[in-house]
């Protein structure tokens, strides 16, 4: 029997070095992505039920998902036009933010590619890795 793969996500806040990871299971995704072959796991405030707690107010009334892929991980999912988002943002080296490069359609679809870097949205970051991270 071939064992269950699972996907890492680690979270903080900006202010605090505490740090939570969380282990996902490949199985476990249940967020319907753009097409039929593709689904995420959920992202937003744990009151929605996401299997990825961020608690940043400017995530409620959102569908977003984290989405892997071969080599890069892709934040992708629907926003209702009227709602406004701060702007995500991916750390480069130096440990410098910079606005990540994230695309919005006029009906309601957000897609960000993220790689596996870390990436901030409002006072939190998130993070994705294929391997347990070790924690100091």
């Amino acid at each position: 029997m071939e064992p269950e793969k699972s996907a890492y996500v680690l979270i903080h806040r900006i202010d605090d070095p505490a740090r939570h990871v969380l282990s996902l299971s490949y199985d476990s995704r249940h967020l319907p992505g753009w097409n039929d072959l593709v689904n995420g796991w959920s992202l937003g405030p744990a009151s929605t039920g996401a299997q990825v707690p961020v608690e940043e107010p400017m995530l409620l009334g959102t569908r977003l998902g984290i989405f892997p892929a071969s080599n890069h991980v892709i934040l992708w999912g629907h926003v209702p036009p009227e709602h406004e988002l701060a702007p995500f943002q991916i750390r480069m080296s130096g440990h410098r933010w910079v606005e990540a490069r994230c695309s919005r359609s006029e009906a309601d679809t957000l897609y960000c590619r993220f790689d596996r870097g870390p990436l901030r949205i409002g006072d939190h970051v998130v993070q994705f890795s294929y391997e347990r991270p070790v924690l100091p």
